[in-house]
């Protein structure tokens, strides 16, 4: 794994070969071409698809739905659902993380939000299924990896917001 500085709390780092044993035993179906990791420290208490949710909301914003579908052709749910995360089906659920799934005929694609101990972290595992989709996803991936920190600090922020004042009632779900 090479850990790439993307922040003072916000650790990234690129796996080709062998993803971690918590990311494999997430994802057990997939032979992934290309695998990321970010770690987030955060004093925060929520679980995984709480995270998921903060991440990438209940249904995709515009600018996810451009790169998701309009650019990489995956597909979609829409509306809001239980079994759904920004339009990812929720392929699996444990107590620590949440697996959410979709692809294309080009494109199969992962995102597995962990917690552990004061971190969040969230993988992306994507297998090209067409060797196409590898080109684009090298040039498409250096934007990916810019922003996440973003989507960290943003979703840390919003649950924040959400929990209320120290000692007040959490009206998380």
């Amino acid at each position: 794994m090479v850990l790439l500085p993307v922040g003072e709390r916000v650790a990234g780092g690129i796996v080709t070969a062998s993803p971690p044993e918590w990311v494999r035993a997430a994802a057990p179906q997939i032979e992934p071409d290309y695998v990321d990791l970010f770690t987030m420290t955060t004093p925060l208490e929520e679980t995984a698809e709480g995270w998921a949710r903060a991440f990438f909301g209940d249904v995709p914003s515009p600018s996810e739905w451009l790169i998701w579908r309009a650019v990489l052709g995956l597909g979609l749910a829409s509306g809001p659902s239980p079994e759904t995360i920004a339009g990812w089906r929720v392929g699996a659920r444990e107590p620590a993380w949440i697996r959410l799934d979709t692809g294309s005929r080009a494109l199969t694609c992962h995102l597995i939000v962990r917690v552990d101990d004061g971190s969040v972290m969230l993988a992306t595992l994507l297998r090209y299924d067409r060797p196409l989709r590898g080109l684009q996803w090298r040039i498409l991936s250096t934007v990916h990896r810019a922003l996440v920190p973003r989507i960290f600090a943003d979703a840390e922020a919003a649950l924040r917001e959400n929990a209320g004042p120290p000692g007040g009632s959490d009206h998380r779900s």
